[in-house]
């Protein structure tokens, strides 16, 4: 690491535990009031620039990478615990969810058993599904209810199948696989946890 970038070695990082600061300070929050939607764009915006810092001073690490995943698994649990109970979500809904969550679940499992680590991945449909689901309540004052449901469950539908798929198939674990069909898996993948960071 160049001297000048040695003073941002922590910084990723500590922006990725603030978003967990943020995440369970949401339960304070009356669910989307003003107060709740400020400290969840706030969420937003260091999910954002925690890689991207990490990427721009050559801080990128493996820890770094889990860090994030378990950030982003807060979030969206308390986001869970937080709107279920208030939003109208009908039982087709809770069942969908449900089965997600379950697919997502043996996903991680799988990744625990084969790796001995937390195995979250930095997949393009993963991003696009915490991409779809941090846009939940918006699209849901837009679009209402069932259209918002429908999208944002098919996204993360395919974003958790799709992990699994590569949670059983890969021959090691590449937290920064882009996709299921990325034909080249086994050489981007030998160091890019020591060099990504999502």
């Amino acid at each position: 690491m160049k001297p000048e970038m040695a003073r941002f070695k922590y910084l990723p990082n500590t922006i990725t535990v603030l978003r967990i600061a943020g995440s369970l300070a949401l339960f304070f929050q009356k669910p989307l009031s003003a107060g709740f939607f400020f400290l969840y764009f706030l969420c937003g915006i260091t999910d954002i620039l925690d890689g991207f810092i990490a990427r721009k001073t050559n801080t990128v690490s493996a820890e770094g990478a889990v860090l994030d995943s378990a950030a982003d698994t807060v979030l969206i649990a308390v986001m869970l615990f937080m709107l279920v109970p208030v939003l109208p979500f009908t039982p087709w809904m809770l069942l969908w969810t449900a089965a997600i969550a379950v697919v997502r679940i043996l996903s991680w499992a799988v990744g625990f058993i084969r790796y001995r680590t937390f195995a979250s991945l930095h997949t393009y449909a993963n991003k696009a599904a915490g991409f779809a689901l941090f846009c939940f309540p918006v699209l849901w004052k837009l679009l209402g209810m069932p259209v918002t449901a429908a999208a944002v469950g098919m996204i993360a539908s395919l974003s958790a199948i799709e992990e699994l798929v590569i949670q059983l198939t890969s021959k090691k674990l590449c937290r920064n696989e882009t996709t299921v069909f990325h034909s080249f898996r086994s050489a981007r993948c030998m160091d890019s946890d020591s060099k990504k960071r999502k």
